[in-house]
C-alpha cells in the first residue's frame, strides 16, 4: 500500500509544473494584476490587491513572527472565483473570504501558512486516509485557534471547523 501512495505522490509532484502553469494562465486570462511582498506574490483585481496589502499590514501588527514567516516563503495567492484551492505553494483565496475584507484575507493566509508548515513535515499524500484527515483537522484547528486568539469574528473562524462538525462556509 505504501508503494501505491508513493507512486501517487510521484505522479502528483510530476504534475505540479502543469498545475502552476494552469494557475498562471488563468490569472493572465482573467487579466489579474500582481503585487509582491517579500517572496509572496498575489494576483487579482486591483481592489483585491489593495485589500491584501492592508491585510498584510494588519497581520504584521497582530503577529510579527507569522507575518515574517509568511513573506519569507515563496508562495503565490490569487483570487479564486471557484473557492479555496491549495496546490503546493499556490493558494486560491475564495470570494467568501474576500467579503470579510482584510480579516478574511488574513484568515485565508493563516490557513495557508499552517498548511504550508504541515506540508514541510512530509508529503500528506504518503499518509493513510485516516492520518491525512487527522492532519487536515489539525491544520483547520490551528487556523481556527489563531483566529479565536486574535479575536476575529466567530462567523469567520467557524469556517475552520473540522469536518466532523458542521462548517458555516
Amino acid at each position: 500500500m505504501i508503494i501505491l501512495r508513493y507512486l501517487r505522490y510521484c505522479i502528483f509532484r510530476s504534475c505540479l509544473p502543469f498545475s502552476r502553469a494552469i494557475i498562471r494562465l488563468e490569472c493572465h486570462f482573467l487579466r489579474y494584476s500582481s503585487w509582491r511582498t517579500g517572496k509572496c506574490v498575489f494576483y487579482g483585481p486591483d481592489e483585491f490587491l489593495a485589500t491584501c496589502s492592508k491585510a498584510l499590514e494588519l497581520l504584521a501588527m497582530l503577529d510579527q513572527p507569522l507575518y515574517e514567516s509568511l513573506v519569507a516563503k515563496r508562495i503565490t495567492c490569487w483570487l479564486e472565483p471557484k473557492g479555496m484551492v491549495s496546490v503546493d505553494k499556490y493558494f486560491g483565496i475564495a470570494p467568501a473570504f474576500v467579503k470579510w475584507k482584510e480579516q478574511g484575507i488574513i484568515a485565508a493566509l493563516v490557513y495557508a501558512q499552517f498548511e504550508r508548515e504541515s506540508a514541510l513535515k512530509g508529503p500528506h499524500s504518503l499518509l493513510s486516509p485516516i492520518k491525512r484527515r487527522a492532519v487536515y483537522n489539525e491544520i483547520l484547528s490551528a487556523a481556527r485557534s489563531w483566529l479565536e486568539v486574535h479575536r476575529f469574528p466567530r462567523e469567520l473562524y467557524d469556517c475552520f471547523i473540522p469536518p466532523t462538525m458542521p462548517a458555516t462556509c
